[in-house]
């Protein structure tokens, strides 16, 4: 399905929005009854967890269930990801009798990309999964799309600037970065998610710290698709797999070298540049080849890697901005001297080679990356890391409450109290400042500015929840 929507749309134009979007958007998903809960940002405090250039992501109450009787229903908290002017009508209207709305191609993107890999057949722990999409008009001309997500409680990004700004005094030096078996869970995570969404026939080409989210059962799993490529699959015939480009390039810091040097051809291999630049990140505390520009970046690789030739890189003449710009021959200083940890691990000097190289084609795959002798290390344990990783603010006990034998009254005051810590959880996430993982002063301010706009639930109704938690647990 994916590969006919993205072979067929050609790349200048925007994607029709037909009659059966909303119930055809996940189809072999089983029935289910959702409401979605939004704040009042009046009655129920601001639900602002992030802000971009796309648009906002806010914090959201799920009541979800199947339509069986017997199947549990639960509350939970979602992230919704409102995309403004995504949908637009048809800039033909004279010509085109039906004018139905249309996606703009980086919405398409996404939506084609998680349409699949949200099915049943393809859902995967370490991709993000997609719940609802709902759309709503500001006027006849101009339509905002919302995609509905569990709700991740942090990013990959702000794990590692939280412990390499980290200002506790009792914090070793040592302690600073990502330990050794974090930074090998999360990377097994990775890569397990890429080996996936590759199987399936799709390149995300947007892989960045700020992408990779963990949950609150401490999965690591890829997020923001929306500059995901298609792989179109060679035919008998023809040996080379090639790619139907509908979207922007990848973030500059982590755009690889051969679409730096005007590649137009994306390849799996883009995904492994990005993943080797996440891993050296994990393991320095800082992003590798930080440019300004492309030609910064560029350098800043040559600097390290040193310069690319065709005896060093098949194919690189035929790059279409290969030459314009003269880099003077060096060899480069080699990663173990910008990543210090690479020193006094060979194996892992040797592992972090074959991912962060300048040809594509000598790049190991995530198959190869996860047999290698330094990914069959210790890890992490998933409960260690929600408690080493995620502040307290950001999550609570009521995510994920099982109501099958509530009464109405009882559901009305666990979704205030819902509401309530939901806006704890976003005002503390705006506040998050990366100075102590802990956030003790932020628990009060989150509690400061909630308290005006939000109703307390009683003690007596919070000790009822609370043997309602305890008995959903013990079951």
């Amino acid at each position: 399905m994916l590969r006919k929507i993205f072979y067929e749309c050609p790349k200048t134009c925007h994607f029709e929005l037909d009659a059966t979007f909303h119930s055809s958007i996940i189809p072999e998903q089983k029935a289910m009854t959702t409401i979605i809960h939004q704040f009042n940002s009046i009655q129920d405090g601001n639900p602002q967890i992030a802000k971009g250039a796309f648009g906002t992501v806010d914090i959201a109450v799920s009541f979800a269930g199947s339509i069986s009787e017997h199947d549990h229903h639960v509350y939970s908290y979602v992230a919704l990801k409102t995309i403004r002017n995504a949908i637009c009508p048809s800039r033909d209207p004279y010509n085109d009798s039906s004018n139905k709305p249309k996606l703009t191609p980086s919405v398409f993107a996404e939506l084609a990309a998680l349409r699949v890999l949200s099915s049943d057949a393809r859902k995967h722990d370490n991709v993000t999964q997609l719940l609802s999409v709902i759309t709503s008009s500001k006027t006849s001309y101009d339509h905002d799309i919302t995609f509905v997500f569990p709700y991740c409680p942090i990013d990959l990004h702000q794990i590692i600037l939280s412990h390499r700004f980290s200002t506790n005094t009792n914090t070793k030096n040592s302690e600073l970065h990502l330990p050794i078996p974090i930074i090998r869970t999360a990377f097994r995570d990775i890569l397990k998610g890429l080996n996936h969404i590759h199987s399936v026939g799709i390149i995300h080409c947007d892989m960045k710290p700020g992408n990779i989210l963990l949950s609150s059962k401490g999965v690591f799993q890829l997020a923001d698709f929306g500059l995901a490529r298609l792989i179109i699959l060679p035919k008998d015939d023809e040996t080379d797999i090639n790619t139907q480009a509908i979207a922007g390039l990848c973030t500059l810091p982590y755009r690889p070298p051969e679409i730096l040097f005007g590649s137009e051809d994306y390849q799996p291999s883009v995904d492994m540049w990005g993943a080797g630049l996440i891993l050296c990140e994990m393991l320095s505390g800082r992003a590798l080849f930080y440019g300004i520009n492309v030609l910064d970046t560029l350098s800043r690789i040559i600097d390290v890697l040193g310069t690319p030739s065709s005896d060093n890189w098949e194919g690189i003449d035929k790059l279409r901005d290969y030459g314009k710009v003269g880099f003077a021959p060096t060899n480069g200083v080699g990663l173990v001297n910008v990543v210090n940890k690479l020193r006094d691990d060979v194996i892992l000097e040797r592992f972090v080679g074959r991912i962060v190289i300048m040809d594509p084609a000598k790049r190991f795959t995530p198959n190869e990356c996860l047999v290698d002798t330094w990914m069959q290390g210790g890890v992490c344990s998933r409960q260690d890391l929600c408690e080493k990783l995620i502040p307290k603010d950001f999550i609570n006990d009521y995510d994920g409450y099982r109501v099958d034998d509530l009464d109405d009254v009882m559901k009305l005051h666990l979704l205030e109290q819902m509401k309530l810590s939901g806006a704890k959880i976003a005002c503390a996430k705006r506040d998050f400042s990366f100075c102590n993982i802990d956030l003790p002063s932020r628990t009060q301010e989150a509690n400061k500015n909630t308290a005006d706009c939000c109703v307390e639930v009683s003690d007596e109704l919070a000790g009822l929840l609370s043997l309602k938690m305890e008995s959903n647990e013990n079951r």
